[in-house]
């Protein structure tokens, strides 16, 4: 409280008395003393004009202001400003945000929230009937039972509209069109039980249809695998025949180039035993197998050639014949 007496310490306090300022440093000290004797005097609390009606030492001021129940304090909840005596009072009955209870479901939350929560959230809230039936307290989560269920003044078809029946009206008028139209209402049943029967018949033959074609499905399917099977009997057959094949044909391969490198490259009629006429003997260009014959007519160089080649052939077979015999 002392400390107040100067509020311009810091900024080169003035002396009261002589309006001097007071050196920073060394221009004054705290005096004991009047100390003692200032904390000393009685005081009002400063919220006597709201009644506080402590009276006290100064010393004692600073203390007795954390507890005076006429101190504004801030609210916990709200953080608004209320004097401590009214604090618990504000908490219970005035905080806008104190936890409040439903009435209707018993949920909690903060009382500024109140009105929304009725308005939108409320499952248990009263309302009244979207068709004006009369009924003014069904709440929120049955509403709309009570409109398809309940309600009077819906429209709703007859139980018995899949037969045939064309009513279609409020439910208040409902009971009354059942009692009056009992007769036919059992004729429009009949009529649907026997159509039904038919039904079920023609849906009983095509099952069995059905039944058949399945059976039939089946049959053919394993017919299908059997097939398969036999297929892959095939396939696997041929494989390892094509395997022999190509093992047979390497043989024959080499021992069709013995039989080339054997066979001379150019020979003369008369080492095949084909008779040579003047006409040859003066042209003596007669190569058989890769060399072309010339001074011959078309015809004795064709017939020139298919004996040479009889001849090959002969001879080839006189060195592959064995050979084959003995890979059998």
């Amino acid at each position: 409280m002392i400390s107040n007496c100067f509020p311009d310490r810091s900024s080169h306090p003035v002396c009261p008395n002589d309006r001097q300022e007071i050196e920073e440093e060394g221009g004054f000290y705290a005096d004991k003393a009047w100390a003692r004797d200032i904390l000393s005097l009685r005081i009002k609390c400063q919220q006597n004009s709201r009644g506080c009606e402590w009276i006290g030492q100064l010393r004692y001021a600073e203390e007795h202001q954390e507890e005076c129940p006429y101190e504004h304090v801030p609210c916990s909840a709200c953080q608004g400003s209320i004097q401590r005596r009214l604090l618990g009072t504000h908490l219970k009955d005035e905080c806008p945000k104190r936890i409040v209870e439903c009435v209707y479901c018993e949920d909690e939350f903060f009382f500024i929230e109140k009105q929304p929560h009725e308005d939108i959230y409320c499952k248990r809230f009263p309302l009244v009937c979207e068709n004006n039936c009369g009924h003014d307290e069904i709440p929120r989560e049955e509403m709309a039972s009570h409109v398809s269920e309940k309600c009077l003044m819906t429209v709703v078809l007859c139980p018995y509209s899949e037969a045939g029946c064309p009513f279609e009206d409020k439910r208040a008028y409902l009971k009354d069109h059942l009692e009056v139209s009992v007769d036919g209402h059992l004729e429009m049943a009949w009529n649907s039980l026997i159509l039904a029967k038919k039904e079920i018949s023609t849906m009983k033959d095509k099952f069995y249809e059905v039944q058949e074609v399945n059976q039939e499905m089946k049959e053919s399917v394993a017919e299908c695998r059997s097939e398969l099977r036999e297929l892959s009997a095939a396939v696997n057959k041929l494989v390892k025949e094509n395997v022999g094949q190509k093992k047979f044909n390497q043989v024959i391969t080499e021992k069709i180039k013995i039989v080339e490198a054997k066979i001379p490259q150019k020979t003369t009629p008369e080492a095949y035993g084909i008779p040579v006429n003047e006409t040859m003997r003066r042209s003596p260009r007669v190569v058989i197998g890769k060399t072309v014959t010339g001074g011959l007519t078309s015809v004795d160089r064709i017939k020139l050639q298919k004996d040479a080649l009889d001849a090959q052939r002969k001879l080839l077979q006189s060195y592959t014949r064995p050979s084959l015999n003995n890979t059998d």
